[in-house]
């Protein structure tokens, strides 16, 4: 089997991973502030990005494999959510999220991730308390939410690994 060098370099491709995968984090992060949910679209978008950049960045064995780790975090998920654990949004974001990440570099991506959580928490809990009549149209900072807008650190986690992951310049 012939096996063509990629047509994106890895800082080509980092790159592009940053410009397209990066806007949809924040979107991510703003509407599970604004409404505790994730849209469909936004997860499938975020997945659909991937395809052409890992298609001409990724021999085709190791793209092959980050669609199989994104499945197994998707099943993992789905455990989760079916114990109460996550939201779908949260579990469908995680797992589209995965396909950006190499393996070689998951156990970095899961410690940003724990890091996002507590930070996430932390401030998310302070801002409930200081604003006690909650924030007008800002559902996840209400403090009438039981809930903590899991998406902002997931959000938070993949930025923090994208911009990680650029070259130096």
């Amino acid at each position: 089997m012939i096996d063509a060098a990629p047509a994106l370099s890895a800082a080509e491709a980092a790159w592009a991973a940053w410009l397209l995968a990066g806007p949809l984090a924040v979107w991510a992060m703003v509407s599970d502030l604004r409404a505790m949910r994730i849209p469909n679209r936004l997860n499938a978008l975020l997945a659909l990005a991937f395809l052409p950049v890992g298609l001409a960045a990724l021999p085709l064995d190791a793209f092959a494999w980050r669609l199989a780790a994104g499945a197994g975090v998707l099943a993992l998920g789905y455990a989760a959510f079916a114990f109460g654990q996550m939201g779908g949004g949260d579990v469908k974001m995680l797992a589209a999220g995965a396909l950006w990440i190499a393996p070689e570099r998951a156990g970095e991506a899961l410690m940003l991730l724990s890091l996002a959580l507590l930070v996430g928490l932390g401030a998310v809990t302070l801002v409930r308390r200081a604003a006690p009549s909650g924030m007008a149209g800002w559902r996840g900072l209400d403090p009438g939410t039981a809930r903590y807008p899991m998406g902002l650190s997931i959000g938070a986690a993949l930025l923090a690994h994208l911009w990680l992951s650029l070259p130096a310049l």
